[in-house]
């Protein structure tokens, strides 16, 4: 972005009309209203500001990079809609509409945004902030309980279970395990997301999980589902997969998250 196109006052690209002095410095409407001379040169304005229309027409023809580029957003704008479009930005922490991993999972106030944070602040922001428990390597043993809630009519409400971080090692990818009890459609459901990634590793890698009774006299269910993104974690309606199991006192297990 070439700085002779920012208003010299608020830094930003003009995204209405563009004024200028005699002198042929620029100005953008809003900072113009209650400035009477040029902020750079001191001439003044006179009783008429004279219009640039050509930088505007200039201007329209481009676009130009959200406010919040350095976060990670790589959206480009017309110079109308840069403002507009930051607001709801994802990359916004004070974003009233965008909806991030951890909104999902029930923390409303947090505002941590996943998408472009290292691997470090992610492991950093689930274990302080949320407590989540962080297991090393690319396959994990979980101890889960209140499967009965699934058949048990009395059950007043949906049990979800701790989400664990999967951390795969030598920088390898991050995946959040999800688990709870679905009453409505009386089943336990899991997934994973991958909240951080190497390149093409969703394209390359399934979960296979496991459900074994923990004294082994019953025969395990095994299956196997693709890892969600994290953008389509966040952007889906729903983050579970049912995997339609009507037991409880069971031991679960994620056997790997692994190459196919």
């Amino acid at each position: 972005m070439d700085n002779h196109f920012e208003c010299p006052i608020c830094f930003e690209i003009p995204s209405a009309e563009i004024y200028q002095c005699t002198n042929g410095h620029t100005i953008c409407s809003e900072c113009s209203v209650n400035i009477k001379s040029c902020p750079e040169c001191r001439v003044p304005y006179g009783n008429s500001k004279i219009r640039n229309r050509a930088l505007e027409q200039i201007l329209d023809k481009q676009t130009f990079p959200c406010v919040f580029k350095e976060k990670g957003c790589s959206e480009l704008c017309k110079r109308q809609d840069v403002d507009k479009h930051g607001l709801n930005c994802y990359y916004n922490p004070d974003s009233k509409t965008a909806v991030r991993l951890c909104q999902k999972l029930g923390f409303d106030d947090c505002k941590f945004i996943l998408r472009g944070s290292s691997r470090s602040e992610i492991i950093r922001h689930f274990q302080e902030d949320h407590s989540f428990p962080v297991e090393n390597g690319s396959s994990v043993i979980i101890h889960y309980g209140d499967f009965k809630a699934v058949t048990d009519p009395m059950a007043a409400k949906d049990s979800n279970w701790p989400p664990t971080l999967l951390c795969w090692e030598f920088e390898g990818p991050l995946v959040l395990l999800l688990g709870k009890v679905d009453l409505s459609i009386g089943s336990a459901l899991w997934n994973g997301v991958c909240v951080w990634e190497i390149e093409d590793f969703l394209r390359c890698f399934i979960l296979e999980f496991s459900l074994q009774n923990h004294d082994n006299l019953t025969k395990p269910v095994d299956w196997k589902i693709p890892l969600l993104s994290l953008e389509e974690a966040e952007e889906s309606l729903s983050l579970w997969t049912s995997s339609s199991v009507m037991c409880y006192d069971f031991t679960f297990i994620c056997k790997k998250v692994f190459y196919e």
